[in-house]
């Protein structure tokens, strides 16, 4: 393959909008590797909540439809088993084939073992009054927990749906297309999906938030950039495709919460941390008669005796339920199922399909091919006349002031705004991870 001068994805584009500077951090300062960038030692919250939430996704639509689950399997258990990884490899996939189950607790461990490893950057300005180990131990409890109910609810009431409108082409397959003669675009979509009402092909997208409101959902109308990922399937397969499906899963708002309680907007004195507000994980409960079961609900209430707590550290009564047909199950499988259907779809925003349109692709192409190339340019400027480069890093990658700290802090801000910037490695920052094949330059 003739790789070209310039290759980008929509994250390093995107990154460009949101603030020069940040792209110049991430994508673009050497780092003494073979690919450019920095990126935070602690892994960002909602980032690695969300790429997970991919994973289990993409390995649930694999398993469901037979597809070699291998590639994912290997990627999965070396992030559980670092250490491990390279003895691992080629042997990691079960003879017999991979069950739900299995995938669903394989990134759940793969998870928390990176998360573990590399800590979180929370984003948060702790006010003391909880120990910051016993804030991100929780923390990765929680999204731990999070990241299982994604999978049993995607699993119950996402997955058999969209199966029975489309059938699966591709997972995450890794796709490449020419934009102009010395600019390329890598992109590694979700999945391929062909309508079988009329065989027409989309590409399915994933997206997480915290938040999907209506300016979250409007947002995808006019985003082109998504259209340009339809470019490299359309050459490929060598036929058109119509648009991209958005799958929306609600996370919930982070809120503050009692530490011992799980209420919200806690007391003065109370222990501190934030939690997410989400049924998949939360839920309520009775328990002060002496010898009634305990009693559940998704719904909070007033009513004596009842209290929040936590899905993953309950102990549910599985027989009373009549619940032993499913096997080997773990608390967050056991409420997904329990839940009323109806409150598993809620976690989900599925947006009608977005249709192509060739003038606002066209037109997306052009800009990006015209500003990468603007970018390239301003980096073997400063390259050339590396004793100027706090005026040329204002002059060509100036920063978005309004960025800085809404709606989370940057994950960049003490190289912008600290004393980060002359030693990265030394300050909590490491060289980025290539996500893409091509990157390594």
């Amino acid at each position: 393959m003739n790789v070209p001068a310039i290759l980008t994805s929509n994250s390093a584009y995107g990154t460009w909008h949101k603030c020069n500077r940040m792209r110049w951090h991430a994508y673009e300062a050497p780092n003494g590797t073979e690919t450019r960038g920095w990126e935070r030692q602690r892994l960002s919250l909602p980032l690695s909540t969300g790429g997970w939430c991919h994973r289990v996704a993409q390995g649930l639509f694999a398993v469901a439809t037979g597809l070699d689950l291998s590639p994912l399997w290997n990627q999965v258990v070396g992030e559980a088993h670092p250490d491990l990884a390279d003895a691992l490899n080629g042997l990691q996939t079960p003879a017999e084939g991979i069950s739900q189950v299995q995938w669903i607790g394989q990134c759940v461990i793969g998870y928390r073992s990176e998360a573990l490893r590399r800590g979180l950057d929370l984003g948060l300005q702790m006010d003391g009054s909880l120990p910051e180990e016993r804030f991100v131990e929780r923390t990765i409890a929680e999204q731990s927990a999070l990241l299982e109910a994604f999978g049993w609810a995607f699993l119950r009431v996402r997955l058999p749906k969209l199966l029975e409108e489309y059938e699966l082409l591709d997972v995450e397959r890794e796709e490449y297309t020419l934009l102009s003669g010395d600019v390329g675009l890598q992109s590694r979509c979700d999945a391929v999906l062909r309508r079988r009402s009329d065989q027409r092909l989309f590409i399915y997208n994933l997206k997480t938030s915290g938040n999907p409101d209506k300016r979250w959902k409007d947002s995808f109308e006019v985003d082109a950039q998504l259209m340009t990922e339809t470019l490299a399937v359309e050459r490929r397969l060598g036929e058109r495709v119509y648009g991209v499906i958005i799958d929306g899963f609600d996370k919930g708002v982070r809120v503050e919460m009692d530490f011992q309680t799980l209420k919200e907007r806690p007391k003065a004195e109370a222990e501190k941390w934030f939690g997410q507000r989400s049924r998949l994980i939360y839920g309520y409960k009775c328990e002060d008669i002496p010898g009634r079961p305990t009693l559940y609900d998704y719904e909070g209430t007033t009513r004596k005796g009842w209290g929040k707590f936590a899905v993953w550290e309950e102990t549910f009564n599985v027989e009373a339920k009549g619940a032993a047909d499913w096997g080997m199950y773990s608390p967050v499988q056991y409420w997904i199922n329990w839940l009323p259907q109806e409150q598993v779809e809620a976690a989900f925003v599925t947006l009608p399909p977005i249709m192509r349109s060739d003038r606002a692709v066209e037109s997306a192409v052009r800009q990006m091919v015209s500003q990468e190339q603007n970018i390239r340019a301003f980096r073997k400027s400063m390259e050339a006349n590396p004793s100027y480069k706090a005026e040329q890093l204002d002059a060509y990658f100036p920063q978005n002031f309004r960025a800085c700290i809404y709606p989370n802090r940057c994950a960049f801000y003490e190289l912008c705004h600290g004393n980060a910037a002359d030693d990265p490695a030394s300050n909590g920052f490491q060289p980025r991870t290539a996500n893409h094949p091509l990157e390594v330059e």
